[in-house]
């Protein structure tokens, strides 16, 4: 009678780099984790544009109201005046996208009541011309903010 040894198991003796080759895909995930993370850190802190308040001999308050910025930007050698209103961009020399501006002030703005923050740089035209189309939209009261002193 022949004996059957299938079952015993038998230790296998390999080099010790093998046990290491069964890893190398956990270390390539971990590597590519960390690369992530760095690169997603740099992209999300983006400097932002820094807006130069006018200062005043004024006192802090509180703030009610939407609030609305002009500045000026300077684009392919032009400069343009931007108002942003409503996370939404206008063009201040653009008349289509200054009546779009009037009708989502006239709908959008509840308590008329508007916070306007003009830069330092923005010409006092262009903020009276702001200033004459929200009045026009039928905002009751418009606060030009300034950096108190």
């Amino acid at each position: 009678m022949k004996r059957d040894f299938s079952f015993v198991r038998r230790r296998v003796r390999t080099p010790i780099w093998k046990g290491f080759v069964s890893a190398v895909p956990w270390i390539n995930a971990g590597a590519m984790f960390v690369l992530v993370v760095l690169l997603a850190n740099g992209i999300l802190v983006v400097p932002g544009t820094v807006v130069e308040l006018p200062q005043g001999n004024v006192t802090e308050g509180m703030l009610r109201g939407q609030f609305m910025l002009i500045m000026p930007v300077e684009r392919a050698g032009t400069e343009q005046t931007l108002l942003f209103f409503d996370d939404e961009r206008y063009v201040l020399s653009d008349e289509e996208q200054m009546r779009r501006f009037a009708g989502r002030v006239r709908t959008g703005i509840k308590n008329k009541e508007v916070n306007l923050l003009a830069d330092r740089k923005t010409c006092q035209g262009e903020v009276m011309q702001v200033v004459q189309i929200l009045q026009k939209a039928g905002v009751k009261r418009i606060n030009i903010v300034e950096k108190p002193r």
